[in-house]
């Protein structure tokens, strides 16, 4: 699966992908083009949703529809987090964390109150994260391209 967190200014990834006995090096967070502005988009679970996702965000259409059962999609627009999953659709506020490795990365913060350490310990000790940890900044409010 994957470790992402959104900090209230950047969203951090690991950089794992693990199909069967394989594991691939990712990139899980981008930024996306969309007719209203930029937005930070992540992705945890099946990546197959991905490529729809992106083509709706960009067309300016719903992307709700693309997301399966094994997936969750993270979209930040205008510093505001919106966690979709399969039928369901939620605001989170910072931190937040998603993917395999949620729990060890709660517990890290929870000590630390630092996400870059959050993230080192999820990519340290679950099976399913690896690095390098990738950390892009979300687009500014009302950010236009």
């Amino acid at each position: 699966m994957t470790t992402i967190a959104w900090d209230g200014k950047h969203m951090w990834s690991d950089s794992q992908a693990t199909q069967g006995h394989h594991k691939y090096v990712v990139r899980k967070i981008i930024t996306v083009a969309t007719p209203t502005g930029p937005v930070l988009l992540g992705a945890v679970g099946d990546f197959t949703t991905l490529s729809p996702v992106i083509a709706a965000l960009k067309a300016g259409e719903a992307y709700e529809q693309y997301v399966g059962k094994s997936s969750t999609i993270l979209v930040v627009k205008d510093g505001v987090l919106t966690v979709t999953n399969c039928k369901y659709q939620w605001i989170e506020e910072a931190p937040y964390f998603e993917g395999s490795g949620k729990s060890l990365a709660l517990g890290a913060y929870h000590a630390s109150k630092s996400v870059a350490k959050a993230m080192a310990a999820a990519v340290a000790h679950d099976m399913f994260s690896s690095g390098p940890i990738v950390k892009i900044k979300a687009p500014a409010r009302g950010a236009y391209r």
